[in-house]
C-alpha cells in the first residue's frame, strides 16, 4: 500500500538506500520475502528458536534480502544467568514477565541447561548463542541487547567465536527434539 509506495519514491529520490521490515511469526517471513519489496528482515532467531532457518533463511538467502536477527540472548536467557528466582525480577512493563510467566520460565531454563556444553574457558554462554546465529549463512548481521559496557564487550567478544560442526549439529538435534533429556 502507501507506506511501500512512499518507501521506493524516497529510495528512487536517493534519500534512503535500503529498507526492510521488522516480523514476529514465520508467514510474515514468508510473505516479506515473496513479495520483493523489502531489503532486508528482522526475525527473532536463538538457540531455542530455530525455526527461522527451516523455511525464512533459505528463501531470503535465495532473493537476496538481508536478515537482521534480534534477541539472539532471548531476552537474556541465554547468558545462563538466570534462575527460578529471577522469575520476581521480571514485573510490570518488562516484556519478560509476559514472555517468562509462570511454568514456561522453568522449561526455558531447563532448555538452557541442556545447552551449557557450548560455554566453555574464554567463551561464555552468550557468545556462543551469538555465534550460533552468526554461523548462519542467511543472517547478515546479529542485534544482541545489552544493559551495560560489560555485556557490550562480551556480546562483541562473539565476532571471534567460531563454533565447531559438532555443537551445530548437536543444537539443531537439541532443537529438533524439543530439548528432550
Amino acid at each position: 500500500g502507501e507506506v511501500w509506495e512512499l518507501l521506493e519514491r524516497r529510495k528512487k529520490e536517493g534519500k534512503i538506500r535500503h529498507y526492510g521490515v521488522s516480523i514476529n511469526k514465520m508467514d510474515e517471513g514468508v510473505a516479506a520475502v515473496r513479495d520483493g519489496r523489502s531489503d532486508t528482515i528482522q526475525i527473532e532467531y536463538n538457540l531455542l528458536d530455530q525455526e527461522p532457518a527451516r523455511e525464512v533463511f533459505p528463501m531470503a538467502q535465495e532473493a537476496n534480502v538481508g536478515v537482521i536477527v534480534r534477541v539472539p540472548l532471548r531476552r537474556g536467557l541465554l547468558t545462563g544467568k538466570f534462575t527460578l528466582e529471577d522469575q520476581q525480577r521480571f514485573q510490570g512493563e518488562d516484556v519478560r514477565a509476559r514472555n517468562f510467566a509462570g511454568e514456561i520460565f522453568s522449561k526455558e531454563l531447563a532448555k538452557v541447561e541442556r545447552l551449557r556444553f557450548l560455554a566453555k574457558p574464554g567463551r561464555s554462554l552468550a557468545q556462543a548463542a551469538i555465534a550460533f546465529c552468526i554461523a548462519q549463512p542467511a543472517v547478515s548481521v546479529v542485534i544482541p541487547g545489552a544493559r551495560d559496557g560489560q555485556q557490550m564487550r562480551d556480546n562483541a567478544g562473539a565476532a571471534g567465536v567460531r563454533l565447531p560442526a559438532e555443537d551445530l549439529r548437536r543444537v539443531e538435534e537439541l532443537w529438533r527434539n524439543g530439548f528432550r533429556p
